[in-house]
């Protein structure tokens, strides 16, 4: 490691109050997109910290919340663009959190705060990591480029618009993606995808107003036509049944094969802290990791029928509403799912439901070989003294594809949360220590590629170097 890298990391050993008052300030300041709680403020509050580091902002109108844009260009040939969002999840229950939400609170070594994970602690890192590299090497060497949306915890509704209609504002060589955490094993880890989704919403609707249950014997029940549509869709061995769902599934490639061998997930944590007595299918070690990460799935997000009340009501709901989640993995088109679903649903008898797509997000993902990988992993062992593994996509979904679609850039995400930082729960904390941690990768994986022979990430020996 460079006596500079060095230097950058005893800077964020020694800078730590002064870091997490940084965050703290952040997570002071609500952001919960969904109520509008605290979202006129948070872009004033970003202006102000990311000018104190040295980017020159903008606050770019789009027809939901703002997109606060930071930039620094110091003049190089490549530039390294960082997405974050600044929204956060609501924070109830309340009554479950054992400190106020926006109130951050440390002990025990964490700090507590809604989005202090999810993701604000990515966005402080990200400007402490700046500021590290400055002070121990002296200079960045790499232009800059910071996109901070409000709107990824609400589906990231209007990014897409106002991304492609500023190409050459939010172009770049290379990006870091918005979020990744230690695992169950406290390894290290960086993400290099996400899968896709098709949100979905069926309502099945037979009568004008509820009547009394005398009358099911002989007029249609709305909640039972929605069940067995539903139980059309999967089979109790997970197969989704819908023709041609599998299609368009890209095949794992044998270094995404490598990479699940190594992830070798331990059952275990996951069955307590979710209370399952079982996991699907046999999913242990490897297989658990095959089928989060390269399965597409058919979730039901949510039923309501009738009357679901205290005590009884004899009632024949008139109507019946399910909302479906399907996470879909390259190369699945969530339009396509769509059409196939309806399709799927009026050759089995179930025309009179109707079917609603209320959002799409494409899969993207990054090859596990793609030079700027191979970068960050390096800057994650000269950071952790080991080497990150790698989820080759979140089992969740997200944004990527607004970049992927028009860009061939890689993208690749790091962070500074761990698998007990219980994002969108109550009680949502980073440790402080994973925390410099990941501004040390920050740092040395901006070191590494303002020292990169090409603007895709190729590096050289990374132990030499000035």
């Amino acid at each position: 490691m460079s006596r500079g890298l060095e230097e950058a990391f005893r800077y964020v050993d020694h800078s730590q109050e002064r870091f997490i008052a940084d965050l703290v300030e952040l997570c002071r300041q609500p952001s919960v997109s969904t109520s509008g709680e605290g979202m006129a403020e948070m872009p004033e509050a970003l202006t102000r910290m990311l000018g104190r580091y040295g980017f020159s902002v903008r606050v770019i109108p789009t027809g939901g919340y703002p997109i606060v844009y930071g930039e620094i260009d110091v003049g190089a040939d490549r530039t390294l663009l960082c997405y974050k969002h600044y929204d956060v999840q609501p924070p109830d229950p309340l009554h479950q959190w054992d400190s106020p939400p926006f109130e951050p609170t440390v002990r025990d070594g964490k700090l507590y705060a809604r989005g202090v994970a999810d993701v604000k602690g990515g966005i402080a890192s990200f400007l402490h990591a700046v500021d590290a590299l400055r002070q121990g090497v002296g200079s960045i060497g790499v232009n800059l480029k910071f996109l901070i949306e409000g709107e990824e915890e609400v589906a990231s509704r209007h990014l897409e618009e106002a991304v492609l209609g500023n190409k050459d504002l939010f172009s770049a060589d290379v990006c870091i993606w918005e979020n990744a955490f230690k695992d169950h094993q406290d390894r290290p880890m960086i993400r290099i995808g996400n899968k896709g989704m098709c949100y979905l919403e069926l309502r099945a609707r037979n009568l004008r107003i509820d009547h009394h249950s005398r009358w099911a014997a002989v007029l249609p029940s709305s909640a039972w036509d929605l069940v067995w549509a539903l139980s059309s869709l999967k089979d109790r061995h997970e197969h989704v049944l819908v023709d041609g769902f599998y299609d368009g599934v890209r095949p794992v490639t044998p270094d995404e094969q490598r990479v699940l061998e190594s992830l070798a997930m331990d059952a275990e944590p996951l069955k307590r802290e979710s209370g399952a007595s079982r996991l699907l299918n046999g999913a242990e070690g490897g297989r658990l990791a095959e089928m989060l990460y390269t399965r597409p799935t058919c979730n039901i997000a949510g039923m309501v029928a009738g009357y679901t009340g205290e005590g009884s009501k004899t009632v024949l709901p008139a109507e019946a509403v399910a909302k479906l989640d399907l996470r879909l993995v390259p190369d699945q088109d969530p339009v396509d799912i769509y059409n196939k679903v309806k399709r799927h649903l009026e050759e089995r008898g179930f025309a009179g439901i109707e079917v609603r797509m209320l959002s799409a997000t494409w899969p993207s993902k990054t090859p596990v070989s793609h030079p700027f990988v191979q970068l960050v992993l390096k800057a994650g062992e000269m950071a952790y003294g080991v080497q990150p593994v790698v989820e080759i996509t979140s089992a969740g979904s997200g944004p990527r594809y607004v970049f992927s679609q028009w860009t061939d850039m890689p993208m690749v995400a790091l962070g500074v949360g761990y698998a007990g930082s219980q994002n969108h729960a109550p009680n949502e904390n980073i440790r402080i220590k994973d925390y410099l941690e990941g501004v040390k990768h920050l740092a040395a994986t901006l070191y590494l590629y303002s020292r990169a022979l090409t603007p895709h990430g190729e590096v050289r020996d990374c132990e030499t170097g000035g």
